[in-house]
């Protein structure tokens, strides 16, 4: 029995006939535009886990968008496995990404009492699952939505490239038939994140051990003000002066997002955070200009009406 050429059209892909991809008459029906709105969707819309990084989930996902279209259209994958090994570095990358910015935001929501047993629930439990749902979801994962903009980006044509668009095409009915490299592939990712739990569980482990060392000489109370962030609505994080030095320092030779890093403590701050870093390093200038001008013995002069 002959084999089957590595590029024939699999039966599947023919009964679902995808849209955009000629159909068995060889006609073409053009993109459907309904997924879009579910693409957008899940971009302003990501699960509550999720939902404290949706600024840096946004950023990560148009990096992901860009490599995977890059990429593809670079390599031109003859075949669905080609595809899936093809996307695999920037899934990974992306997972990792997402991983770190909610690992981090949670560890710094913890106060002075709190232990690393729920963490490290956490990290396992909710931020790993929700960052592999947000990948490989069957409705708006953001694999099957980066390999349905990628289809929009190959021209139709022959040869080559019509391979590659059966190829993508192929991908998406993993999503209905099953496929068990899909499935190696989410399992490999599952490892790497649980691999990199572990480093987000001995920042955790290093932070409470700092909390103890702190109480023991009577410094916990300061400790505190540096590390404590919001835990409701409303309430400001507590910076140090010597932080916002500092911060203005990396101001003064960069850019607001290289104050904000240093401002809130994290690699990730959030679009708002950087909007309101200038706000705060110009009241704390403001306030420390008074408190020189006091020592002075500095005056305003007092306005007279003429």
């Amino acid at each position: 029995m002959a084999e089957q050429p590595e590029n024939q059209i699999d039966p599947e892909v023919l009964a679902l006939e995808p849209d955009g991809l000629p159909n068995s008459s060889g006609k073409s029906r053009g993109v459907h535009p309904a997924w879009r709105g579910d693409a957008e969707d899940t971009v302003n819309n990501p699960c509550a886990v999720l939902l404290p990084v949706i600024g840096l989930r946004k950023q990560a996902i148009g990096k992901l968008r860009g490599d995977t279209k890059c990429i593809v259209l670079k390599e031109l994958p003859q075949t669905k496995d080609d595809v899936a090994r093809c996307l695999e570095p920037a899934l990974s990358e992306y997972a990792r990404t997402l991983f770190d910015a909610g690992a981090e935001e949670k560890l710094r929501a913890l106060v002075p009492g709190d232990g690393p047993t729920s963490y490290k629930s956490w990290l396992t439990g909710e931020c790993l699952p929700a960052v592999l749902d947000d990948i490989y979801s069957a409705v708006d994962g953001q694999f099957l939505i980066a390999v349905s903009r990628i289809m929009e980006a190959i021209p139709e044509s022959h040869g080559k490239t019509e391979a590659t668009r059966r190829a993508l095409a192929g991908v998406l009915t993993w999503w209905v038939f099953g496929s068990e490299l899909m499935s190696d592939l989410k399992h490999g990712l599952e490892l790497a994140l649980e691999d990199r739990s572990l480093y987000w569980e001995g920042e955790c482990e290093a932070r409470v051990a700092s909390w103890h060392r702190g109480a023991a000489n009577g410094e916990l109370e300061k400790t505190a003000e540096v590390v404590v962030v919001k835990r409701r609505r409303g309430r400001p994080v507590k910076i140090s002066d010597e932080v916002k030095d500092a911060a203005q320092s990396a101001k003064d030779s960069g850019t607001n997002r290289d104050a904000a890093i240093i401002l809130y403590d994290t690699h990730y701050p959030s679009p708002q955070q950087v909007k309101n870093t200038p706000t705060i390093l110009r009241a704390h200038r403001q306030k420390k200009e008074k408190s020189a001008a006091s020592v002075r013995g500095e005056r305003k002069p007092s306005k007279t009406k003429g």
